[in-house]
């Protein structure tokens, strides 16, 4: 562990954390510490990355381990409550009642969060003006695009400004320029920890500060960008350097 890292709360630590069904392990990591940045997690379907956001988003205990959500064990039901007022969550796949107005949705999450009721309407404000969607905050959802859905999916999960952002394949579905303008939005999100599942190896190039790798539910990798970039050969038919280290770290 770095001296920063010392130095500056941890968004989220897991110590030893090991998640079981039945006879099978799907999640076993003796350490990981999420810091303030864009963290893309990666790795082969069935790595453990929804088991790993599932207990990070406390919807889940793990089976052994501690987990740590600035600064909070999440050891009793009163600290998991506290917990999830730092999180923000972005599920795959997000859905809502589309009769919901733009901003009702927002401030519903805000309020779930336990933001104190006085502060809601400037919360919602702040997060609907960070997705560029202020102008639409009084839209019912059903009259929203895809790419619109994803930006309010974000609004909800960043309102109140937590400490910890966690984001499951929040480009999936969308088109190219759709994909653009949600990572603007992500690489606006401030002093906040983002964890990125994603599959699309061009997510993690325009967003990623740091990248951890997930296979057969443990931590292959677990560095810098470009630290896993350097893991590329000199020579390969992969479509970019980045798959290529990618595909060397899976290997390992």
């Amino acid at each position: 562990m770095t001296i920063q890292q010392r130095t500056v709360k941890a968004a989220a630590e897991l110590d030893g954390v090991t998640q079981k069904y039945r006879n099978r392990t799907a999640l076993n990591i003796d350490s990981l510490t999420l810091l303030k940045g864009i963290t893309a997690l990666v790795g082969p379907n069935g790595a453990g990355k929804s088991t790993l956001m599932s207990i990070l988003s406390t919807a889940r205990r793990p089976t052994s381990g501690h987990v740590t959500i600035d600064g909070i064990p999440t050891t009793t039901r009163s600290h998991i409550v506290d917990a999830r007022r730092v999180i923000g969550y972005l599920p795959q796949g997000f859905s809502v009642d589309t009769s919901f107005r733009v901003a009702d949705l927002v401030a519903y999450a805000a309020w779930l969060r336990g933001i104190p009721g006085e502060e809601i309407p400037d919360a919602t404000k702040k997060a609907l003006e960070k997705v560029d969607l202020i102008d639409r905050s009084r839209d019912r959802i059903k009259k929203l695009s895809g790419g619109m859905l994803q930006r309010v999916g974000i609004a909800t999960a960043i309102v109140g400004e937590p400490r910890l952002v966690i984001l499951d394949e929040p480009t999936v579905g969308l088109d190219p320029r759709q994909r653009a303008l949600f990572r603007e939005v992500i690489r606006g999100i401030s002093n906040a920890a983002v964890l990125v599942s994603t599959h699309l190896i061009d997510d993690v190039d325009a967003l990623a500060d740091r990248v951890v790798l997930l296979e057969d539910g443990e931590v292959r990798f677990n560095d810098t960008l470009e630290t896993l970039k350097e893991l590329a050969p000199a020579q390969h038919s992969a479509h970019s350097d980045l798959e290529a280290a990618y595909l060397v770290a899976t290997s390992q």
